[in-house]
C-alpha cells in the first residue's frame, strides 16, 4: 500500500510559515492605498441591504448573491470601511496560498521529503503572484472564487489519491464533504465557477475510463490487493460518489438555478472580440504581472517564458494522475473564454481562477519533485508510447531533482513581484481614483454653488461612499439614454451653479452618444481634465459669472476682423479655476483661409502659463464661413495650472494662420492685451494625484521636494515626444512641494540649476517674483523654464544646492 503522508521537517514548516507571512504581508500591506472603484462601491452598497433585498437585486445583476451575503456578515464584524470590505478578499487570497501548498503535496502524494520542496515553490509562486495580490485587495468576489476553486481541486485530488491507495474508505469522507462545500459555495459566488466544475467532471471521467487498466497494472507491479484494484464495482463506486456530490451541489444551488440561466442567456454579447494572438498576449501578461496598469509590460520573449513554464511542468507531471486535473483546470476554462470572446481587458479577472493551476504547473517545471514512484495517468500513455517508455505497460518513472532550476523559477517570480507590486502600492490611480476625485472636489469646490455630474449612474454607489457633501446627478438615467430628458435635467440642475465637476466612466456603455459631454461643451467652459485610472475627471465653469465690456476702440486684425467685445471671469481666481474668456468678433471680409485663435496667460518673464488654441467657437464657426457684419461669439476656457504662484499676469489674444502659424498684425504688434488678471492662493491644496504630471515622482532635495515634472519641445505641450534638434528650446515644468511645517532655517531665495548638455541655467525655484520666502507650509508651487538643447547630451539634470538628480533623456533628432 502506498503511503499517503510524510512528516515535513521543522525547517520546511518554518519555510512554509514564512511564505504564508510573506503572502499575508503583500496582501494586507497598503490595503487601502488605492481608491475603491465603481464595482467595489456596488459591493459596499449591496452588502448593507437585507439578505432578501440582496437576492432580489442580484436577480437583476450578473452575479449570484453568495459573495454579497458573506460580505454582509464579514463587514458586520470588520466594518464597512474600505479596509473592512477588502480584508475579506485579502484573507481569501491568503488561504488560497495555503491550499496551493496542500494541492502540491497531494500531487506528490507518497513521495519522499522533496515533495515539500515542490509544495513550497508552488506556494511561493502563489504568494508573490501580482495577479493574485491585486484581486486580494479588491472588495469583489474573485479572490473568494479562486479560493473555492482551489479547494474544489484539492479535495478532488485528495479523494482520487485515497481511493487509488485504499479504496473507498472512511478517510475519503472529509474530502467529499469539502468538495461538496466548495462546489456549492462556488456556484453561489459566480456563474463562471461552472467551468471549474466541468474541468473536475472531465478529470473524473478520464480517471474512470483509464482506471481499470491502470489499477491492474499497479496491482501486478506492486502486488496490491486485486479486490481493491481489479473489481469493476469498486471502480464505479468512487465515480458514483462523485456524481452524488455534484448532484447535491446542484441541489443546493437549485433555488437560484433558473435565475442564473436567465441571467446568462440575457448577458449582452461581447462586441469586437480580441484576436487570438492579442488574446494570448493578454493572457500571458496577466498570469505574469496581473492587471496592474503600472506593472512591467513583457516582450514576447518574456511572455513565451511565462507560457513555457506551465507547459514544461505539465510535461514533467505527465505520468501522474494530477496531470489530468491540472491540464483541464488550466485549459478548459481558458478555451471557453476564447470561444465566448471573454479574453479581453474587462474580463481578464476571470483568469484568476486559473492562477493557482498556473503556479502549480510552473512549480513542476524545474522537475524539483523527488526520485519517486508515480502511478501513471491514462493521459500519459500516448506520451509514453512515443518515447518507448511504458509502451502498453504503464510503469513507474523517476523525476530528477533540480534545485538550481527551482531557484531560478523562484527568482523569476520574485523579480516580477518586485517590479510590479511597489508601483502598484504607490499609484493612487491603480484603480479608478474616486477617492482622489472626491478630495479634489472638496478642496476646490463650494457645495453651495458647485455640482458633480456622473455620466454613468453606476458610479453613484462609490460616490456615496466618498460623500463630500456636494449635490450630484447620475446621468443618463435611462437605458437607452433619453436625450431630451437628460438635457432637461442638466438645464434644471445646473441653472444656478457656478462650476460642474464631471466624472466620465464607461461612456461606450452608458452614454454612447456623449449626450452629457456634448451638452456641457455647448453650455459651459471646459477647464482642466485628468485621467484617474479609467475615469476621466473634468471641470466646467458656467458662463453666468462672466463680465463683459465693449472696447472703446475695436482691435483690427489685418482687415480680416475686429475684436469688439471681451467677456472675462470675475476675480479672484485661484489655481484650478477656469479663466473664462469670451471674444466677440465682427468679420470685415470673408477670409479664404482658416485662422486660429490663441489665448495665452503670461507671467512677468513672458513665459506661457497656460494657453488655448483653436478655431473660433470651438471649431463650429471657422473663419472660411464668416460673413461680413455678423457677430461671432468665440468662448475659451483657460484652466489655471495647479501650483501657479500668486501674482499679476498678462492675458493676450492673437489670430494666426492655421497652416503657416504666422500671426496677423494688430496695432503694430501681433497680439492684443485683454486684461491683467490676478491669481491668489487656493484655499486648500489639491491632492497631487489629480494633477496631470508627465512624470509623477518624489525627488528629495533636502529642504524641498519635487513631486512632478514635465518637459517637451517648446510650443509642443500637446505632443511631448516631439524630438528636438540642436539649437531648439526645451520647456521644463517643475512642481515643488514646500515642507510642512517650514523649518526654522527655511531659505529666503532657494535656487535651482537645470543642466542639458553644455547648457545650464540657474534661477530661483519659482522665478524671481515668487521667492521661497513667500511660500507657505505644504504649498504646491509650479515653475516653468526654457533651456536650449545644444545636441551634445540628451540627459536633463536638476540641481538644488548640493543635490543633483536625473530627470530623463529628452526626445531628439538622431
Amino acid at each position: 500500500m502506498l503511503k499517503m503522508t510524510a512528516r515535513p521537517s521543522l525547517l520546511r514548516c518554518a519555510l512554509f510559515v514564512a511564505i504564508l507571512a510573506l503572502a499575508a504581508f503583500v496582501r494586507f500591506y497598503c490595503l487601502t492605498c488605492s481608491s475603491l472603484w465603481h464595482d467595489e462601491g456596488n459591493s459596499w452598497a449591496v452588502a448593507q441591504r437585507s439578505f432578501d433585498q440582496i437576492a432580489r437585486d442580484a436577480a437583476a445583476d450578473i452575479h449570484p448573491p453568495g459573495y454579497y451575503w458573506l460580505l454582509k456578515l464579514w463587514a458586520g464584524m470588520a466594518g464597512f470601511s474600505a479596509w473592512g470590505l477588502r480584508s475579506l478578499s485579502a484573507l481569501a487570497g491568503l488561504l488560497s496560498v495555503a491550499v496551493v501548498y496542500r494541492i502540491a503535496r497531494e500531487m506528490a502524494a507518497g513521495t519522499t521529503r522533496s515533495r515539500y520542496e515542490f509544495a513550497l515553490l508552488a506556494s511561493f509562486l502563489a504568494a508573490l503572484s501580482p495577479f493574485q495580490v491585486y484581486y486580494s485587495q479588491e472588495a469583489r468576489m474573485y479572490a473568494l472564487l479562486t479560493l473555492e476553486g482551489s479547494v474544489l481541486m484539492w479535495s478532488l485530488l485528495a479523494m482520487t489519491n485515497r481511493v487509488a491507495a485504499q479504496g473507498l474508505r472512511p478517510s475519503v469522507a472529509k474530502y467529499a464533504v469539502l468538495y461538496l462545500l466548495a462546489a456549492s459555495a462556488g456556484l453561489w459566488t459566480h456563474y463562471i465557477f461552472a467551468l471549474l466544475l466541468a474541468a473536475a467532471g472531465g478529470a473524473a471521467v478520464w480517471w474512470l475510463l483509464g482506471s481499470r487498466q491502470l489499477r491492474r497494472a499497479e496491482g501486478s507491479e506492486h502486488g496490491l490487493d486485486t479486490a481493491v484494484y481489479g473489481s469493476t464495482s469498486d471502480r464505479w463506486k468512487p465515480f458514483f460518489l462523485f456524481l452524488v456530490l455534484n448532484f447535491l451541489a446542484l441541489l443546493a444551488y437549485s433555488p437560484w438555478l433558473a435565475t442564473g440561466i436567465e441571467r446568462l442567456l440575457s448577458w449582452p454579447s461581447q462586441e469586437g472580440p480580441t484576436g487570438t494572438l492579442e488574446g494570448l498576449r493578454l493572457t500571458l501578461q496577466t498570469f505574469a504581472t496581473g492587471t496592474i496598469r503600472t506593472g512591467p509590460q513583457l516582450a514576447w520573449g518574456g511572455l513565451l517564458l511565462v507560457a513555457l513554464l506551465p507547459i514544461c511542468g505539465l510535461w514533467s507531471l505527465r505520468r501522474s494522475v494530477a496531470s489530468t486535473v491540472l491540464l483541464l483546470w488550466l485549459f478548459l476554462p481558458l478555451g471557453a473564454m476564447f470561444i465566448f470572446g471573454l479574453v479581453s481587458t474587462p474580463f481578464l479577472k476571470f483568469l484568476l481562477i486559473l492562477s493557482p493551476a498556473w503556479c502549480l504547473a510552473a512549480a513542476a517545471c524545474p522537475r524539483c519533485l523527488p526520485t519517486q514512484l508515480f502511478p501513471v495517468s491514462p493521459l500519459s500513455w500516448p506520451l509514453a508510447s512515443q518515447s518507448g517508455e511504458g509502451r502498453g505497460d504503464p510503469k513507474a518513472f523517476r523525476l530528477p531533482n533540480s534545485p538550481v532550476a527551482a531557484g531560478v523559477t523562484a527568482v523569476v517570480a520574485a523579480v516580477l513581484a518586485v517590479t510590479a507590486l511597489p508601483p502598484y502600492y504607490s499609484d493612487p490611480a491603480a484603480r479608478d481614483n474616486y477617492a482622489g476625485i472626491a478630495r479634489t472636489v472638496s478642496a476646490l469646490g463650494d457645495p453651495n454653488w458647485d455640482i458633480v455630474v456622473l455620466n454613468a449612474p453606476g458610479q453613484a454607489d462609490v460616490w456615496r461612499f466618498y460623500d463630500v457633501g456636494f449635490d450630484f446627478i447620475p446621468l443618463p438615467a435611462d437605458r437607452p439614454p433619453d436625450r431630451a430628458g437628460t438635457e432637461q435635467t442638466l438645464d434644471r440642475e445646473t441653472a444656478e451653479r457656478r462650476r460642474i465637476f464631471a466624472v466620465f466612466w464607461a461612456t461606450e456603455q452608458s452614454d454612447r452618444e456623449s449626450i452629457v459631454e456634448n451638452w456641457l461643451g455647448r453650455h459651459a467652459f471646459k477647464g482642466w481634465e485628468s485621467w484617474q485610472g479609467n475615469v476621466r475627471f473634468a471641470t466646467y465653469s458656467m458662463p453666468g459669472v462672466l463680465t463683459c465690456r465693449a472696447l472703446d476702440q475695436p482691435q483690427v486684425f489685418e482687415e480680416v476682423a475686429e475684436l469688439s467685445e471681451i467677456c472675462l471671469s470675475q476675480e479672484p481666481l485661484a489655481p484650478g479655476d477656469t479663466l473664462m474668456v469670451g471674444l466677440r468678433w465682427r468679420p470685415l471680409g470673408e477670409p479664404d483661409r482658416r485662422l486660429k485663435v490663441t489665448v495665452q496667460l503670461l507671467d512677468a518673464r513672458e513665459q506661457v502659463i497656460v494657453q488655448r488654441d483653436g478655431e473660433p467657437a470651438g471649431g463650429s464657426l471657422p473663419t472660411t464661413a464668416w460673413k461680413v457684419g455678423e457677430l461671432v461669439t468665440d468662448n475659451h476656457g483657460l484652466s489655471l495650472p495647479f501650483g501657479t504662484p500668486p501674482g499679476d499676469y498678462r492675458l493676450i489674444a492673437a489670430l494666426y494662420d492655421a497652416e503657416t502659424g504666422l500671426r496677423l498684425p494688430v496695432n503694430a504688434g501681433d497680439a492684443v492685451e485683454l486684461a491683467r488678471p490676478s491669481i491668489v492662493r487656493p484655499k486648500q491644496e489639491p491632492p497631487a494625484s489629480v494633477i496631470p504630471f508627465q512624470h509623477r515622482t518624489s525627488l528629495d532635495f533636502g529642504q524641498v521636494e519635487a513631486v512632478g515634472y514635465s518637459y517637451h519641445h517648446k510650443a509642443f505641450a500637446h505632443a511631448p515626444l516631439t524630438p528636438l534638434s540642436a539649437g531648439e528650446m526645451l520647456q521644463v515644468t517643475l512642481y515643488w512641494r514646500a515642507p510642512s511645517p517650514l523649518p526654522s532655517d527655511w531659505p529666503e531665495a532657494l535656487e535651482m540649476r537645470l543642466v542639458l548638455g553644455g547648457q545650464s541655467i540657474r534661477v530661483p525655484l519659482a522665478g524671481g517674483n515668487y521667492p521661497t520666502s513667500r511660500w507657505r507650509a505644504g504649498e504646491l508651487v509650479r515653475s516653468a523654464f526654457e533651456i536650449q538643447f545644444d545636441g551634445s547630451d540628451t540627459m536633463l539634470w536638476l540641481e538644488v544646492e548640493d543635490t543633483r538628480k536625473q530627470l530623463g533623456r529628452i526626445p531628439h533628432v538622431d
